[in-house]
């Protein structure tokens, strides 16, 4: 086996453990092989890269370790920017925004860095869209819509909103179930607690989250288990 294929067989195999709900150890330790067995080998390189790069960095951030991904999602972009490969560089670009966005949120102290969160997002969803990966284009939507509701604190709804129409457009016609799943959860958990208010833009937040559960269930995709629950409990609130 050729040191390129150990190297995505290893991430490949943290990839699949994260998205079945195995712990950060778990699967972050394959990750961490991967990228061990990278450093041996004749390129170098100190981290993952390419969409193995961006899967740890998906991981990491999920762990709230935002400072590390900042790090790694800006040498992705760079990098990629040098080798004109605009899939890792789109998703560089929005996995950098995506982990200033949570760590904004968590208050954590991120003096010196005054990136236009918005810009960055911007940028790397035309970067996905241009290079024809409709599967990351999906990503990039969904984290956009979620910056626009999170930042500007529910007033750009009609901007979330677009987003998550884009985004099951694409995802619909995959169909990309697991995109397909975060999109039901998307929309429930930031539509939902506004429906007093306003009109809930789908459906209902009830069809939202079965059609969501159903889907994790269907997929094995228990990566998103917690959140489900926990949308599902602040449901009975709304």
């Amino acid at each position: 086996m050729s040191e390129f294929d150990a190297v995505a067989a290893l991430a490949g195999l943290g990839h699949v453990l994260h998205q079945s709900s195995r712990t950060e150890k778990e699967a972050g330790a394959y990750f961490q092989k991967a990228e061990d067995r990278l450093k041996r080998g004749r390129s170098k390189r100190k981290h993952l890269f390419s969409l193995q790069g961006f899967r740890y960095c998906e991981l990491l951030v999920e762990d709230g370790r935002y400072r590390e991904v900042l790090k790694r999602s800006s040498t992705l972009a760079r990098r990629a920017r040098h080798t004109h490969f605009n899939t890792a560089r789109g998703l560089g670009l929005v996995m950098r925004a995506k982990a200033l966005y949570l760590a904004l949120a968590s208050h954590e102290d991120l003096r010196g860095l005054s990136d236009n969160i918005s810009a960055i997002l911007d940028e790397g969803i035309r970067t996905l869209q241009d290079a024809g990966q409709q599967e990351f284009h999906v990503f990039g939507l969904l984290c956009r819509a979620c910056f626009r509701e999170c930042h500007y604190g529910g007033k750009d709804m009609e901007g979330c909103r677009q987003d998550l129409n884009d985004a099951w457009e694409i995802a619909e016609r995959g169909p990309m179930k697991l995109f397909m799943a975060d999109i039901h959860l998307c929309r429930a958990r930031l539509s939902g607690p506004k429906q007093q208010k306003t009109k809930y833009p789908w459906e209902s937040p009830q069809v939202d989250l079965a059609e969501a559960r159903r889907l994790i269930e269907e997929c094995g995709y228990h990566r998103r288990d917690r959140e489900l629950a926990d949308t599902e409990e602040a449901a009975r609130r709304w």
